[in-house]
């Protein structure tokens, strides 16, 4: 992706993640509250669901739709993918606490 398509996904969305695969390379926007909400509520019930669903609401290159059809040709590739929008919402890597 060149650095100008890059600069206008950045200006428009805000942080965004590239991920290169066999299967193309896809961008993803850092998901707000209500995505990583529905993503939580789904897990319990299906991995896959909730894994599809972030992709999904959070892709920003190529089309939701494109990203549907490679999932369609490539079963499981949105897990894949899902792990690494994770690392946008993923706890702090450095936490402390202590008893009072």
């Amino acid at each position: 992706m060149d650095k100008e398509k890059i600069k206008a996904l950045k200006d428009r969305f805000g942080e965004i993640t590239e991920v290169t695969t066999d299967k193309g390379v896809f961008c993803f926007r850092k998901p707000g509250r209500i995505e990583i909400k529905k993503f939580y509520d789904t897990v319990t019930r299906s991995v896959y669901d909730a894994s599809y669903g972030i992709c999904v609401d959070t892709v920003v290159s190529p089309s939701p739709e494109d990203l549907q059809r490679a999932e369609e040709t490539t079963p499981g590739l949105v897990m894949i993918l899902a792990t690494e929008i994770q690392s946008f919402f993923s706890a702090p890597s450095r936490v402390s606490s202590r008893k009072l």
